[in-house]
């Protein structure tokens, strides 16, 4: 009796093809997610030093307009 859905000449490639790309992909997840959550924290930094930046920038900007220092605040 022949099993007609085998066919041992043709060589399986399907399954480790697949264990390759899962591979890859779990390779890159792992280098991406540490640099997402870098870019999240520098998101977050950024707007925050513009402002104390603006922030400088007024105070020298009375202290020039009142004569003083900036320390004199």
């Amino acid at each position: 009796m022949e099993m007609e859905n085998e066919s041992p000449s043709k060589p399986r490639f399907g399954r480790s093809f697949w264990l390759v790309i899962a591979s890859v992909g779990l390779l890159m997840a792992f280098v991406a997610v540490p640099n997402f959550i870098k870019a999240r924290a520098t998101r977050a930094k950024n707007p925050c030093i513009a402002n104390l930046k603006q922030i400088d920038g007024a105070v020298q900007q009375w202290a020039l307009e009142n004569n003083k220092t900036a320390t004199d605040t």
